[in-house]
């Protein structure tokens, strides 16, 4: 497990980086939304908590603001109950199942259900419809405890080894997150191949059992199931689906609020991961004891959120990102630039900032830098789209004046430099550089672009690819242009491909993303990926301790 070290303090507004904007998907017609998944052709499924609705969006023709699934037996009482999460089969739509999770009531007993719908309909395979039909429920798991009205976990997730994940809160019953026989505090792995139309939750749950969980085969068919122990609320975790990871947001007690970082399904080993509640809350040892049950070493939480810092109340952890690489030649998208490939987020349910982590191969170690504390609103869920931007649902509040309504929006890479919301010449650099012109262009006499080295019709930031007088980046493609730098020592990337240092260098200045400090040293091997502008000046690998 990697140790990532305490989030530090917001002392001032952040806004979006530069080249970053916020824009709003639907902006009406949803109430109290909390969750959403994409469909493999784009469209988006969207849950509201309270209803029990689901609702269907298209680029072409947007919100259906009829329901296509309203779930029946909701428990929507207090807070946070009611339908919570919700995740697509890998395979749709040649199994064209959806699979939700919410509180259940009937005949006064209050349970957590996970079930599978099936789609249909006219619409099914036509990627501008939201007219679709959801029916058939069949029942996975029908007895998870709701004894509390909080803490419920509710978030499904497939991983790339086709199995579903499922988190699920300790119910206000804390030392039984340490219990493997009892399905609080947990991540659950199940596989859903084996549900057919005759699968009974009652007497076949032996049938989700994928067969290399921690105990599988177990005579005790809950602790069959169990993947992670040991959390309080896992309201939202994400998958990195290059390798499996889980990355968990465990909402916190009175302290702090976390994130954890998971084994991959290859490196999980015979005993499930166990992150430490109650007797830990993040790093704070809580002195606790659970009879039957030793106190475990902590597993160090990768983020760590002070209250007293941040106000923060309730973590929402959002995806490891993974986007397509930018710039490339995909219609519409707007994904990141590769520096932020592997970058985790995060954010916090009553507050609108958003925290972003990467490793830096430099130093070894995990740069933390908070995204921005100015997002329009809170989020409730968030996922990676289809094109690269870092989409987010809001329920909106409810207790402002006015109050705002539940939305869905993005956050997309466009390389808008003067913020106007084009992405056009004006974005380049003149002879009158705006901070923001700078932030793209560093300084007119440094990057003169009087040339479209790509061809796109546009003189811009990625015209200009590298001064290198030291030849310290290498990997340059067919689009690289090269300006003379202020002096023998200044070397500027400003990379249309990926780089790799071939010597040290040190970074004087970074202007699209500050996970880079100055006087951070970037050691032979070191990748700068494109779209990352760096003002660096060589280093003697004499002085490098």
């Amino acid at each position: 497990m990697s140790i990532w070290p305490v989030a530090p303090a917001v002392s001032a507004p952040v806004p979006l980086p530069v080249g970053f904007s916020e824009q709003v998907v639907i902006g009406s017609g949803l109430s109290s939304p909390v969750g959403m998944a994409f469909l493999p052709d784009g469209r988006l499924l969207i849950i509201e908590q309270k209803s029990g609705n689901v609702k269907a969006w298209a680029s072409s023709t947007g919100l259906n603001t009829t329901a296509v699934l309203t779930v029946s037996g909701l428990n929507s009482a207090a807070s946070e109950r009611g339908l919570l999460g919700i995740a697509v089969d890998p395979k749709f739509p040649a199994r064209p199942y959806i699979y939700l999770y919410y509180d259940h009531t009937s005949a006064g007993t209050d349970k957590i259900r996970v079930s599978r719908f099936e789609v249909g309909g006219s619409g099914l395979n036509d990627p501008a419809s939201t007219v679709l039909t959801i029916s058939n429920e069949i029942v996975l798991l029908q007895d998870i405890p709701d004894d509390a009205s909080n803490h419920n976990g509710g978030t499904l997730r497939f991983g790339p080894d086709g199995k579903l994940y499922i988190s699920i809160g300790d119910d206000a019953d804390q030392c039984a997150a340490q219990d493997p026989e009892i399905l609080k505090g947990k991540i659950l792995r199940v596989t859903v191949d084996n549900v057919s139309g005759a699968f009974d939750a009652a007497t076949q749950r032996a049938l989700l059992d994928p067969g290399d969980n921690p105990y599988s085969g177990d005579s005790n068919l809950n602790k069959r199931l169990i993947w992670d122990i040991g959390l309080r609320n896992p309201f939202r975790f994400s998958i990195d689906p290059a390798n499996g990871r889980l990355y968990i947001g465990d909402v916190g007690s009175n302290n702090f609020e976390e994130a954890s970082e998971g084994s991959t399904p290859a490196g999980h080993g015979t005993a499930p991961d166990n992150f430490s509640w109650p007797f830990f809350e993040g790093t704070l040892d809580r002195n606790l004891n659970c009879s039957g049950f030793t106190k475990t070493p902590n597993l160090a939480p990768m983020l760590d959120i002070d209250h007293d810092d941040y106000g923060g109340l309730s973590i929402v952890g959002g995806p490891l990102y993974r986007g397509n690489p930018y710039p490339n030649d995909i219609s519409g998208d707007v994904s990141f630039p590769l520096v932020y490939d592997g970058v985790y987020f995060a954010s916090e349910y009553y507050n609108n900032f958003l925290l972003a982590r990467q490793w830096n191969t430099s130093t070894t170690s995990w740069d933390i830098i908070t995204f921005t504390t100015e997002l329009a609103v809170s989020g409730s869920d968030w996922t990676v789209g289809p094109d690269g931007a870092l989409w987010y649902v809001s329920q909106g509040k409810t207790w402002t004046s006015p109050p705002i309504p539940g939305t869905v929006r993005k956050i997309a890479y466009t390389g808008d430099f003067d913020r106007d919301g084009v992405f056009d010449g004006d974005d380049d650099d003149d002879d009158n550089d705006t901070l923001t012109d700078e932030a793209e262009d560093l300084d007119s006499d440094l990057h003169p672009k009087d040339t479209d080295s790509d061809n796109d019709g546009i003189m811009d930031g990625l015209d200009v690819a590298l001064s290198n007088p030291d030849n310290a980046c290498s990997g340059l493609g067919d689009d690289a242009s090269y300006s003379t730098p202020v002096d023998s020592t200044d070397i500027v990337c400003a990379a249309r491909k990926s780089v790799t240092m071939q010597s040290p260098v040190e970074v004087t200045a970074s202007y699209l993303l500050n996970l880079l400090s100055p006087t951070t040293i970037l050691m032979p091997g070191f990748t700068i990926h494109s779209g990352a502008r760096l003002a660096v000046r060589s280093v003697d690998p004499a002085a490098v301790p």
